[in-house]
């Protein structure tokens, strides 16, 4: 087994408990396992160093989870999909499968994220529309939805709820403030239509309705 006693963090288990993990763990990482330790469930994952694994996720196969990445409580992840180096994701997220999410994104909770999406690096999204830090109101979190297909360019700041439709194109450093049609194009500050994305642009499997 590919990992080593002085890179990992149990909390309140000891060393002894590793032999849990399942022998198909790639590299090396931190894994905290919160309350429940049988609750993660990493087979035939590739984790690079340095990574924390929180309880209750789930990464099927051959999914990366990169370097400083922080994945916390029950996110599930997808096969084939990549985490980037230093992405924090909040957790009760649902990532699909082939899916990549860049470098420095951070992902809020209560997202769902689909198959073959592309997030570029330092990506931002938010699940609150009223920040109720220390305010006598309720807290009310709707994070994202990201359908299958859609690619989101660097630096881009998603709001709380905004649907962004299968196949979209969204420019980089853009705020998206409202929901985005299906192979719309949006960029700016906030996000306006643009046109449609091309023809060609628009995966096989898509066109065929295989997806």
């Amino acid at each position: 087994m590919a990992i080593s006693q002085r890179n990992i963090f149990t909390g309140n288990y000891n060393i002894d408990h590793l032999e849990k993990i399942p022998s198909t763990l790639h590299a090396v990482a931190d894994l905290w396992w919160g309350d429940v330790l049988s609750s993660i469930n990493l087979t035939n994952v590739l984790i690079r160093p340095r990574a924390v694994i929180c309880g209750g996720v789930i990464a099927r196969d051959h999914a990366v989870i990169s370097h400083n990445a922080v994945i916390r409580e029950f996110t599930v992840i997808g096969k084939y999909s990549v985490i980037g180096s230093g992405v924090y994701c909040e957790g009760y997220t649902t990532i699909g499968d082939y899916t990549t999410i860049e470098t420095q994104c951070h992902l809020t909770s209560h997202m769902i994220i689909g198959d073959h999406v592309f997030l570029g690096p330092n990506c931002t999204t938010t699940n609150t529309k009223r920040i109720v830090h220390g305010r006598d109101f309720p807290l009310e979190e709707k994070g994202p939805v990201i359908d299958d297909w859609a690619r989101i360019g660097g630096g881009v700041t998603i709001c709380p709820g905004v649907h962004i439709g299968k196949n979209a194109l969204v420019g980089a450093g853009s705020v998206v403030t409202k929901d985005v049609p299906a192979n719309a194009i949006v960029y700016g500050n906030p996000a306006a239509f643009h046109g449609w994305v091309s023809d060609k642009e628009i995966p096989t499997d898509l066109k065929l309705g295989r997806v």
